[in-house]
């Protein structure tokens, strides 16, 4: 009997043991299969139910955003619409060191210390009891107040919250400031309730600028490429994008000293051997971008050192494409220790190329690819340039033109970089979309200008 017990034991661990090796078999082999079809790209196939992409293909499906490309032919769309125009004049070149950026740390606190907790519930009641008695703009100027003096105080963040909400055009700050109170203390429950009424309203709202965003996108690119009015309009927002792009970093050339050196190749009297420089990098990784296979093929660190070393050739050549040794400070940020870039930059190209970020709207994944990389930091100096040049390379993909940030911006996009910081992208993205949506209408109002004046110059000569 024992033997028998033995070997019916022995036949039950054996029957385990297949059952579980088959079970691990089968999950492998399901998730590599499912692997496979997602990079065959069967997300994309309108034949196949949404429910089954969903659940069983884990396919990323987005309501309300439009296709990652809109629909358009991207080869054509880099074949018609450069970075630049290919005829800007060759320069000559000079040689040059200065930090550019950005951020302030995340500090993760609950309360800060500016008001005591006596304070901080006299400016609350003083608050509140405007509020009741309806007079909003005595209340948000008492909050307002109190927050130059205690930015960082979750209740006082509330109040500020529960005041802009009573207009429709502040229930965006609002759901920032709730989403920024969370992010300091996420069990914070009012915090949450109201945020759960806002977040919808602000997804509908941002979904709606994005569409619009991508309506003049292809009024845009309804334009003749090959008319003269066209060319001169690109010609025109080269000079506009170079001479901001420098500027925002704190280049002191004026916009016609900027063309001008840029057409003609001579130096500008009383400016630095640096700021000719800066131009000439610029100039450099504009033309690299515009010529190259890379705005075809996928981009990974060996891309991305490429276009830092043209943009910083001419300025610092020892450091022209090498990531950074040292420990460098930004403000009040300190970026990651060196010892640490190499991981950063591999999980940031792992995460560029992912299938899941490339099914994000481009917009959206440009403006977050930007700040990521300016929040990593990789370089000594040029970290801003680089990032949005390569802003400019992914919206360049889905037929946008080299975006223009205006040196007159600039405090607002330092602003929503520090909020991305802090924890919410959104007013960034909104930033990207508004600024894509300014430079989309420039070129649209500069060819229209351009074609008025060639129809004038006609009739002119007809009479």
């Amino acid at each position: 009997m024992a033997v028998i017990e033995s070997t019916i034991n022995l036949s039950t661990k054996k029957f385990i043991f297949i059952c579980i090796l088959t079970t691990i078999i089968a999950n492998t082999s399901w998730n590599i299969i499912i692997n496979t079809i997602r990079h065959t790209d069967f997300c994309n196939y309108k034949w196949i139910n949404e429910n089954i992409k969903k659940n069983y293909l884990k396919c990323n499906i987005q309501k309300g955003i439009l296709p990652k490309n809109g629909g358009l032919d991207i080869k054509k769309v880099n074949d018609d619409f450069p970075f630049m125009d290919t005829q800007v004049l060759d320069i000559s070149q000079y040689s040059g060191n200065r930090d550019d950026v950005i951020y302030q740390p995340l500090i993760k606190t609950t309360n800060d210390f500016a008001f005591s907790e006596n304070e901080a519930k006299a400016v609350l009641i003083a608050s509140k009891n405007s509020r009741e008695r309806g007079n909003f703009k005595k209340a948000q100027a008492i909050i307002e107040n109190a927050l130059l003096k205690s930015p960082l105080h979750t209740d006082i963040l509330m109040e500020y919250g529960i005041i802009l909400e009573k207009e429709e055009t502040g229930i965006i700050l609002a759901d920032t400031i709730y989403t920024k109170v969370l992010n300091y203390n996420p069990y914070h429950s009012e915090a949450l309730i109201r945020r759960q009424r806002t977040l919808p309203i602000v997804q509908k709202y941002d979904d709606k600028i994005l569409k619009a965003l991508y309506y003049k996108r292809d009024e845009f690119y309804k334009i003749r490429k090959n008319i003269g009015a066209f060319r001169r309009a690109l010609k025109e927002c080269y000079f506009q994008h170079v001479y901001h792009t420098v500027a925002l970093e704190g280049n002191t050339m004026s916009y016609l000293q900027t063309r001008m050196f840029l057409e003609t190749g001579r130096a500008i009297g009383g400016k630095s051997i640096f700021e000719h420089n800066e131009i000439l990098g610029l100039d450099a990784a504009l033309r690299f971008l515009n010529q190259s296979k890379i705005s075809l093929g996928g981009i990974g660190l060996p891309e991305i050192l490429q276009i830092h070393h043209k943009v910083m050739a001419y300025v610092d050549p020892e450091n022209a494409g090498k990531v950074r040794k040292v420990q460098v400070y930004v403000g009040g940020f300190t970026p990651p220790a060196p010892q640490y870039i190499d991981c950063e930059m591999k999980n940031f190209i792992e995460w560029l190329n992912d299938y899941d970020t490339l099914q994000m709207d481009p917009v959206e994944l440009a403006a977050i690819a930007h700040y990521k990389l300016v929040f990593i930091h990789p370089f000594v100096d040029g970290n801003g340039r680089t990032a949005r040049l390569l802003m400019n390379l992914i919206l360049s993909r889905s037929g946008f033109p080299p975006i223009i940030i205006p040196l007159e911006e600039r405090l607002n996009y330092y602003k929503t970089l520090k909020e991305a910081n802090d924890g919410d992208l959104r007013p960034f993205i909104r930033f990207i979309i508004q600024q894509t949506d300014k430079t989309l209408q420039y070129f649209i109002d500069t060819t229209a200008t351009n074609l008025e004046k060639d129809e004038l110059k006609e009739s002119q000569l007809i009479h």
